[in-house]
């Protein structure tokens, strides 16, 4: 019938009748359990539930023969009954049972309607053989939605939307602000807007209120790690590697963060001495969604030579060998390599 992304969906919620298959699937939970809960009350309103809603979840997948039984059962004083399952354990399945899967879902009840939702990053990749059937059966008999996560525009325009259905207002600026200090799952960033709302109760989030309530993603954290070292300052980087280690924060999880933020420099510096276009850069190096990075690196690639990005990576590189073979001390190597990048950047400037 159909394969969409979330405007399809968006359109098919208002215009077209309940199908008997969906299948929902994208890497952002909060979004996908946004769109099966409508898909749900689309299909079986709250008031006829108790007799006809079967769920079952990712711990406790059924056997094909529970499976079988719930698809097969009559709805009770109903026109239609529905059955959700959450990340099924499809490339687990022997062929034979797969295929008795398919043929199950290739041949639903009229008064059946069965949710599919998977949130796993590694469903819908198009070298699993079994994800693709599955897909392609949604497609051709029922309705297939592809969720993919939301892009930056996205994001910010979803953080001031929900502020503003709680009477508070946010300013561009400070929704980039919190995006860059949460993250960009919107289950999280959901829960910090509610925060900062309830905290606010109405006016305008201020960056100061962000700063005061908003829990730091440990990604974010790193990543302005990277910034104080870019920057040169050299107490707040340490600082800043303090706060993680007292968070207890892996050094692996760190260093590999922070191997990422010059390595966005290091692409972002070639790609403009080579005069190749962000869009190219974003395409080569698949930031489809997280292209903000890109951008951030573009702006601050500038500011240094190309050795010296060489340089960072070696150091980081020699950093990362050590702390997976050596026996010294995980924090005095980070520590260190943090010093030998800010001592490389001071002979840059001519300071030594």
């Amino acid at each position: 019938m159909a394969a969409l992304g979330e405007s399809g969906l968006i359109k098919y919620l208002k215009t077209q009748p309940v199908a008997g298959l969906y299948l929902l699937y994208g890497a952002d939970a909060f979004l996908v359990d946004h769109y099966a809960a409508k898909l749900l009350k689309k299909a079986l309103p709250d008031a006829l539930r108790d007799f006809n809603f079967h769920q079952f979840g990712a711990s406790s997948p059924p056997s094909l023969q529970t499976l079988y039984d719930s698809v097969e059962a009559l709805p009770v004083m109903a026109g239609r009954q529905c059955v959700l399952v959450r990340d099924y354990p499809v490339a687990g399945l022997s062929p034979g049972d797969f295929d008795r899967l398919l043929a199950l879902l290739s041949d639903l009840p009229e008064t059946t309607t069965v949710l599919l939702v998977f949130t796993s990053a590694d469903f819908g990749n198009p070298k699993a053989a079994k994800h693709k059937k599955l897909i392609e059966l949604a497609s051709k008999t029922g309705v297939c939605v592809n969720l993919a996560k939301k892009t930056r525009t996205d994001l910010l325009r979803f953080i001031a939307d929900r502020a503003k259905k709680q009477g508070v207002t946010i300013e561009s600026a400070q929704c980039s602000h919190l995006a860059d200090r949460c993250g960009d799952d919107l289950g999280v960033l959901a829960n910090e807007v509610d925060k900062l709302c309830a905290y606010k109760q109405q006016g305008a989030i201020t960056r100061a209120d962000i700063d005061l309530l908003a829990t730091e993603h440990i990604e974010a954290s790193i990543f302005d790690l990277s910034k104080r070292i870019i920057s040169g300052d050299y107490a707040g980087a340490y600082t800043k590697l303090d706060e993680l280690f007292y968070m207890r924060e892996e050094p692996t999880v760190i260093l590999a963060v922070l191997s990422m933020s010059f390595i966005d420099l290091y692409r972002a510096k070639t790609a403009q001495i080579a005069r190749i276009p962000a869009e190219e850069t974003v395409k080569a190096f698949d930031y489809r969604g997280k292209s903000f990075r890109l951008d951030k690196a573009r702006r601050d690639a500038p500011r240094f030579s190309v050795a010296l990005l060489r340089d960072y990576l070696d150091i980081l590189l020699d950093t990362d060998v050590k702390l997976k073979s050596a026996r010294t001390d995980a924090r005095v190597l980070l520590e260190t390599a943090i010093a030998r990048m800010l001592v490389r950047r001071a002979k840059e400037e001519g300071r030594h």
